[in-house]
């Protein structure tokens, strides 16, 4: 089909895929929550969402529903046939918004000397090889452990290996220190990772963003032989905008550095040995994320007792150098860990301006709302919409109906005292050295020899 003729039938798909999904969902929800019984009838998720999202409803019909429903079953029956059909055709014109997972094998360089930058080691392929998500110090990567390992901590005998009763424990190969939860080896410096990706081809209009959850520490991203940016956070995700991709084969290098960035007290959890977190990698998701050009870059909720809903804002990107129209400004809440009926949706329009702007919503929940405790956790999914011309972009959060406030010394929960009790973690991950959210198992990288060794 010549693209004259795509985009427009894409536009007009998606028009009536997001109507047509509304206008039955509603109708849809009348056949199947009855309000006469105790029978659970719960419809989960709607069909107006995006392929990638979608999760088709399961609808339970009570006995008082079926009877009340039978003598229009077959109008229901064609309402739901067109309504499907218009979706499904819709959804099949849309992009993609599947992330590009990067676990797996990465080409991989120790840079004891940090002469990567200066030497353009991004404009070439490595030689070694790594497992992403993982530690270097993990699969065979770094130096030996022995009396004269560079501990990144201060509350400890330094002079321990002089001692009689360690002596049995200072020999090359065989060292054990006292005093730590011992990695298999330490290193201190520059590694980098590198792979190639593939850019699909529905993506070559769309915005794409390299997602790294737990690096360790400082991260620098090169996409081919351009710098993207650098990112030092020891508690949040990296992420790095690469902008508009042409489709076809890429080099992705990440340039990881764990010495200490910042002139912390060597005794910090975050970065001592202490509590194995001098570690050199990338843990958890490793991912390419496709965006419209006009997306929701992040999603804040206030929950607000007293106005009985929940404030959202939204940060909104709009990477088209002009002000858009958004007739669709949608959020929707539906209860996420109990029983219960999703809520009518707030819609607005909206103009969104060239760049970064917030747009701010209220959702009212009605009165009888659950509020959120240790004795209650219920909490609520709230997914915010935006679309219009050549755009759809969506995002998601939980939050429970709660409000924390102070009165004297004393904290209030709902209005109710409350005593916090903090508890101290150390060392909680001794037989594997690794934190929690690390998906590796320690196996030896498959590489003939280790770099700089």
């Amino acid at each position: 089909m010549p693209p004259s003729v795509q985009k427009p039938r894409r536009l007009l798909n998606h028009w009536i895929g997001k109507n047509v999904a509304q206008i039955f969902n509603l109708l849809y929800r009348r056949i199947a929550f009855c309000e006469s019984c105790d029978t659970p009838t719960v419809v989960r998720r709607s069909y107006g969402q995006p392929s990638a999202t979608r999760r088709y409803s399961r609808v339970q019909l009570c006995a008082t529903t079926r009877r009340a429903a039978g003598r229009r079953s077959n109008v229901w029956l064609l309402v739901f046939w067109l309504g499907s059909l218009l979706a499904v055709e819709a959804a099949s014109e849309s992009f993609t918004t599947t992330p590009v997972s990067l676990a797996g094998k990465w080409r991989f360089a120790l840079d004891r000397a940090d002469a990567g930058i200066t030497a353009q080691w991004f404009s070439r392929d490595l030689a070694y090889s790594i497992q992403l998500p993982g530690v270097l110090q993990s699969q065979g990567y770094g130096d030996e452990i022995s009396v004269s390992t560079p501990w990144v901590l201060s509350l400890y005998d330094k002079l321990w290996y002089l001692r009689e009763d360690y002596q049995a424990y200072t020999n090359d190969g065989a060292v054990k220190v006292p005093f730590v939860c011992q990695p298999p080896r330490h290193y201190l410096g520059v590694a980098w990772y590198q792979r190639d990706v593939e850019i699909p081809a529905d993506w070559k209009e769309r915005g794409v963003k390299l997602f790294l959850e737990r690096p360790r520490w400082e991260t620098r991203v090169w996409l081919d032989n351009q710098l993207i940016g650098t990112n030092n956070s020891l508690c949040a995700p990296h992420e790095f905008d690469l902008g508009t991709i042409p489709p076809g084969k890429h080099r992705v290098s990440v340039r990881v550095d764990n010495r200490m960035i910042m002139p912390y007290r060597l005794d910090a959890h975050a970065v001592s040995d202490s509590l194995n977190s001098t570690w050199n990698g990338i843990a958890g998701r490793l991912e390419l994320q496709a965006y419209d050009r006009v997306s929701i870059q992040r999603l804040r909720l206030q929950p607000d007792l007293d106005r009985k809903g929940v404030e959202v804002t939204l940060a909104i990107r709009n990477a088209t150098g002009k002000a858009v129209a958004a007739p669709l400004v949608m959020l929707q809440v539906v209860p996420q860990n109990f029983g219960g009926n999703a809520f009518r949706p707030v819609q607005q329009t909206a103009t969104l301006e060239p760049g970064d702007s917030t747009l701010t919503l209220f959702f009212p929940l009605p009165d009888n709302f659950e509020r959120w405790s240790e004795f209650n956790p219920k909490v609520y999914n709230l997914r915010a919409t935006i679309g219009g011309e050549g755009f759809h972009s969506e995002l998601a959060d939980t939050f429970g109906m709660r409000e924390i406030k102070t009165e004297g010394q004393d904290f209030l929960l709902n209005g109710r005292k409350i005593y916090l009790r903090g508890t101290h973690h150390g060392g909680d991950f001794p037989l594997t050295g690794h934190p929690p959210r690390m998906s590796i198992t320690g196996r030896k990288s498959s590489a003939p020899a280790r770099p700089g060794d």
